[in-house]
């Protein structure tokens, strides 16, 4: 959703047992940009991580900036990556013991 002074993203989906790509922004030139990883499941922890590039169009050569991170059942984190000058950020997720569900939420406000 494009919003006045910036963009609101929302995924949702199921864990499986190898990283995916859960969603992705251009970061560039958004002034701050802010994820809210929500673990919807009640039983199974899942693994996230945040990976960002310094070319959009490259996929080959991603930097760890949050490395990975567990979150229980019926809980979140949230990630904030402020005056950063990479293209894009991701954030993957994937099981810890088992599937689960997530809803992830990505804003950013323009400068």
């Amino acid at each position: 959703m494009d919003l006045r002074f910036g963009i609101e993203e929302s995924e949702t989906g199921t864990t499986t047992s190898s990283y995916v790509n859960a969603m992705q922004m251009a970061i560039s030139p958004i002034k701050k940009t802010s994820f809210t990883i929500a673990n919807t499941g009640v039983t199974n922890s899942l693994y996230y991580k945040v990976l960002i590039y310094d070319n959009a169009d490259d996929t080959t050569y991603p930097k760890e900036y949050v490395t990975e991170t567990s979150i229980a059942a019926s809980s979140q984190d949230e990630v904030e990556i402020a005056t950063t000058p990479h293209a894009k950020a991701i954030v993957q997720v994937k099981n810890n013991a088992g599937a689960t569900t997530y809803a992830i939420k990505g804003m950013q406000l323009r400068g």
